[in-house]
């Protein structure tokens, strides 16, 4: 079975793919951010993961405050085993 989830984040992205099999269930992230004042994308983490438990992949789009500044706490909440960055090059840091 596979649940797609869409985390009500508020202005941001944070998706998840769950795919359960009969030994254990694969996590799949798309993007990890919100920018809404006062939300809390910790809370978010806690509630539809356990301590620990394991991300097979985090796919980030792109590196926009909304669609990231919730990776570092999920990086240290959870497990994740992958993570798939855009290619990048230094002209873009530039241009910022």
């Amino acid at each position: 079975m596979m649940l797609r989830s869409f985390l009500p984040v508020g202005q941001g992205a944070f998706y998840l793919e769950q795919f359960e099999t009969n030994k254990h269930r694969i996590n799949v992230v798309y993007d990890c951010g919100s920018s809404t004042h006062g939300f809390d994308i910790k809370r978010e983490v806690r509630s539809n993961f356990n301590k620990n438990e394991e991300i097979l992949i985090a796919y980030i789009s792109h590196l926009h405050e909304d669609h990231v500044n919730g990776l570092e706490y999920l990086m240290d909440y959870c497990n994740i085993k992958n993570i798939i960055f855009p290619f990048t090059s230094s002209d873009y840091f530039l241009r910022r």
